[in-house]
């Protein structure tokens, strides 16, 4: 099982994006949890950036919803994944939904307080859901300034 998740490392890597699609998928399709003596799961690691290496190639297809899936499946492994809630931001974002986009890269933010480019898109979310209230895009505003 470990070298389903070993290989699809090596072929996402290579750039062989089905191919590593499909190996995390087995991966994560074979995991079985192992638990401590107090019956905690203590093997999520590997699954959390299973999940989330997937997503990242759902999110490569074009496949947002698939994604964000992986993502939320990342993050319930592994509650403290700055990089996943970074990731689902992204989609929320690209998607216009920008409060769960604010909302993800603002938890990104509090595991990780110096990640740069969750800060960055949390400022540029923050002004398009503005624009967005007041019924306006981005768009709008470089159109208008020319």
């Amino acid at each position: 099982m470990d070298e389903d998740y070993h290989q699809a490392n090596i072929l996402l890597a290579k750039g062989q994006r089905q191919e590593a699609l499909q190996r995390y998928t087995t991966f994560i399709d074979n995991w079985k949890p192992k638990y401590d003596a107090s019956n905690v799961i203590i093997n999520t690691d590997k699954l959390a950036m299973a999940y989330n290496n997937r997503g990242q190639l759902h999110y490569l297809n074009v496949d947002f919803y698939l994604a964000i899936e992986d993502y939320s499946q990342a993050i319930k492994y592994d509650h403290d994944f700055a990089v996943a809630y970074y990731n689902r931001g992204q989609i929320h974002y690209r998607l216009a939904s920008h409060q769960l986009a604010i909302d993800d890269l603002q938890r990104a933010l509090e595991i990780e307080p110096n990640f740069k480019d969750a800060r960055s898109n949390l400022m540029q979310a923050r002004r398009d859901l503005e624009l967005q209230l007041q019924g306006k895009s981005s768009s709008d505003i470089i159109t208008t300034s020319n």
